[in-house]
């Protein structure tokens, strides 16, 4: 929080440092209402790659492979907003995200893994 009112630009692996994979943490949600900031969901897909075979399946990029970034709109938390708010747009972004990478899959030739 501290970073991002300092005028820092962060970048956050929304579903944590343990998972499970493709769920949304809560913080996310709460640091962006704290802060202020827009949340700008971003996914990536790899025509090859290495998937690895930790919680998150994280995908590493080969050499010289086609890469394709994914990004959708910018979504605001209200400083206000209540519980149930936060929770339909926490679920909401999840949802724009796993999109997102099934996009930049497809737009690779990738399975969806």
């Amino acid at each position: 929080l501290r970073a991002a009112l300092s005028g820092r630009t962060l970048a956050i692996t929304p579903d944590g440092p343990r998972g499970p994979r493709e769920v949304l943490q809560k913080g996310v949600i709460d640091l962006a209402r704290i802060s202020g900031l827009p949340i700008i969901p971003v996914s990536y897909s790899a025509r090859r790659a290495r998937r690895f075979s930790s919680w998150d399946g994280f995908l590493l990029p080969r050499l010289a492979t086609r890469i394709v970034v994914t990004w959708g709109e910018a979504l605001y938390i209200p400083r206000d907003a209540d519980d149930l708010l936060q929770t339909e747009l926490q679920k909401q972004l999840e949802t724009d995200m796993i999109n997102l990478r099934k996009q930049a899959d497809t737009l690779v030739g990738r399975e969806y893994d």
